[in-house]
């Protein structure tokens, strides 16, 4: 479609353009044939006001005085002064029969000769009453024959009908080239004055000057352009024929240099049309682009949200309708993940209030006085593994009743997982090794009960089950503001299986089929207490141990002031 419009349009230009040249060609041709016909119709009369006057016609007679010498003098002089300024440089010539200079504006010229050919003075002498327009070489002064092309405006002289010689004036070829100096013709064009018999008068190609016209035949006078072929090249003619002066003014224009602005133009067309397709197509492209990007965006979000993960959110910064779908889809998420925070807690505390609805049918008084009663019977018995067993189960149940408060010094949290050793030996597991590698300093931080005891039960039951003797080590730092406890046994770790099925519970992509376990609930109850930054880590699992780190603010008092 652009291609065609483009062909179209330059066609067009290419017409009007060969119109326009046209006519203002023609203009310009007729412009120039009226400026050269004024110019000689002065000269012209001049010559003929010299031809009839009587001093001069004395002279040509030989019947001269010298007060008729005078008075050829001074109507030369006044004749000369009349003319116009561009042809000033010419000389006004008195010329006898025999080609003999009688009388001139430039003194030197006076006793030289005029050489013409034969049918030069044949015209003269046959044109009664009419200029010769001649072409030839100007008489100069000291230099006979110079180089400075002219034309001559002959008229013979008459006394009784007889020919006794001529009035010539020599008009500079610069007076013609400044009148054809109007037409920019370009590099190969030109400009000719060609007389009635075909001569070149003028042109500015200097080689036809003063030689038949021979590079086209000119047509008759009532076609005012035509084109034609010149030495193998399409040229635009122009021809012009003065009724008055019987010159014909020809311009020639070549084709290439009057349709060089159609190729500029039409090349300068076609730049900006390939242009301006490239432009369509990246604004094209840009827009679809900046309604589909959004689009797909949302699409990418969503399915990401499909497998999970809540804490997706869209970067929105428009406020079109696709900003507003952005605002809203981050909103949507805002309030599920709200309501799902609403329901843990609400199922956290409905857990809680069944424990606490356990622990108030359960009376620990009555725990207690019979953990002591059978306590007793086992001493009265010496039976001191039994009694030293009770001992500690007692203590473990004490800390668990314990609702005073959710934490626990680290100290205390310790002391809670020595006694769960203690009871696990009793109860025939394997024996174990405990190392706490905890500063001074650290040991009076505060933590969430129950965490470190889960994790050292998980050792014991899956990691050490199988085994005769194994280690637990427990360590803790302080790092960034926060406080990092590592677990570590020397167990079996997790079957590859089993790790990404725990690991895939802590990233909060749990399957229905997936039960929750003690890593979980104490993964959750830090994400509840002190928020999604902290939790529970598994650092390292193979055939020689699992790592599993808790990762908590530190906390220095009891009602959980972090640093």
């Amino acid at each position: 479609m652009l291609a065609f419009m483009s062909f179209f349009l330059i066609r067009q230009i290419r017409n009007i353009l060969w119109k326009r040249t046209e006519l203002f060609t023609v203009q310009l041709i007729e412009k120039v044939a009226y400026d050269i016909d004024m110019l000689i119709g002065t000269l012209d009369r001049a010559a003929s006001h010299l031809a009839y006057d009587s001093s001069i016609m004395n002279l040509l007679e030989g019947k001269t005085t010298e007060s008729d010498v005078e008075r050829v003098n001074e109507a030369l002089n006044q004749t000369f002064h009349s003319l116009p300024e561009a042809v000033k440089p010419a000389a006004i010539l008195v010329i006898s029969k025999n080609m003999e200079i009688l009388a001139s504006t430039n003194p030197d010229l006076k006793g030289r000769y005029r050489i013409l050919g034969v049918e030069w003075i044949t015209k003269v002498m046959a044109s009664k009453n009419e200029s010769v327009k001649i072409t030839g070489y100007s008489i100069a002064q000291g230099i006979p024959l110079s180089n400075s092309w002219v034309i001559n405006i002959a008229r013979g002289v008459f006394i009784d009908d007889v020919y006794v010689g001529m009035i010539m004036l020599d008009i500079p070829t610069q007076a013609l080239e400044a009148i054809s100096n109007q037409i920019d013709i370009g590099e190969n064009g030109f400009v000719s004055l060609i007389d009635e018999d075909n001569l070149v008068l003028f042109s500015t190609n200097w080689v036809d000057m003063g030689n038949q016209f021979k590079r086209l035949f000119l047509p008759n006078h009532d076609e005012k352009s035509f084109i034609a072929e010149i030495d193998g090249e399409s040229v635009f003619i122009v021809p012009s024929f003065s009724d008055f002066s019987g010159i014909t003014v020809l311009g020639a224009l070549p084709l290439k240099s009057v349709f060089a602005p159609v190729q500029r133009l039409s090349k300068n067309i076609i730049i900006g049309v390939v242009l301006f397709g490239v432009l369509f197509i990246v604004v094209s492209l840009s827009m679809v682009l900046s309604l589909t990007n959004p689009i797909l965006q949302l699409v990418k979000k969503m399915k990401e949200v499909e497998h999970g993960d809540l804490s997706i959110r869209v970067s929105s910064h428009r406020n079109d309708e696709f900003g507003f779908l952005e605002k809203g889809f981050n909103t949507m998420l805002d309030q599920v993940q709200d309501l799902i925070d609403r329901e843990y807690a609400a199922t956290l505390r409905e857990r809680e209030a069944q424990l606490n609805e356990l622990t108030a049918i359960i009376n620990p008084h009555f725990i207690y006085n019979t953990l002591e009663v059978i306590k007793m019977r086992a001493y009265l018995n010496n039976d001191e593994q039994v009694v030293e067993m009770l001992s500690q189960l007692a203590r473990l149940f004490r800390i668990m009743t314990n609702r005073t408060s959710r934490l626990i010094p680290l100290r205390e949290e310790l002391e809670h997982c020595t006694i769960y050793l203690g009871v696990m030996v009793y109860k025939g597991e394997p024996e174990i090794s405990v190392n706490i590698d905890i500063s001074e300093d650290i040991y009076n931080l505060y933590t969430l009960k129950f965490l470190l005891q889960p994790l050292v039960e998980n050792s014991i039951i899956h990691g050490l089950h199988n085994k005769n003797f194994g280690s637990i080590s427990i360590s803790a730092r302080q790092q960034d503001g926060s406080l990092r406890l590592v677990v570590t046994d020397d167990g079996e770790g997790f079957t590859p299986e089993r790790l990404r099925s725990i690991q895939s519970l802590l990233d909060g992509k749990k399957n229905k089929k997936q039960r929750a376990s003690a890593l979980l609930n104490i993964h959750e109850r830090i994400h509840l207490a002190f928020g999604s930054a902290y939790g529970l880590s598994i650092l390292d699992t193979g055939p020689h141990g699992t790592s599993m780190e808790i990762h908590i603010p530190v906390l220095r008092t009891e009602q959980g002031e972090a640093e």
